[in-house]
């Protein structure tokens, strides 16, 4: 079991305890891939780039600079020596404030 934030497109994000794989991609709708936000040292963000263009934008990102939007669900987690990780309060908080500072909750 880890504890992870979700964020639905058009929805504030949301914490979630996720108990397996099947979970993740039943929430992803599918396979994942990670990704990550110089905004957000430390923590990965699961995707799913099948959806783009297929589901609505989320978000944006922006990895080494560069700017991308976020297509359907995005999941938040911490990644250690390739194992996902539960996030702590303090993760969860900046997640949070991520969204509410320079996202603007959509």
């Amino acid at each position: 079991m880890i504890t992870v934030v979700v964020k639905v497109p058009e929805q504030t994000p949301e914490v979630q305890i996720i108990e397996s794989v099947d979970t993740l991609e039943e929430i992803m709708e599918g396979e994942f891939e990670l990704a990550h936000d110089d905004h957000l040292e430390g923590i990965s963000i699961l995707v799913n780039e099948e959806v783009r263009g297929i589901k609505p934008h989320n978000f944006t990102i922006e990895a080494d600079g560069s700017h991308d939007w976020v297509y359907g669900t995005a999941i938040f987690t911490r990644l250690e020596e390739g194992m996902l990780k539960s996030l702590t309060e303090n993760e969860i908080d900046l997640i949070k404030n991520y969204f509410s500072k320079t996202r603007a909750y959509k």
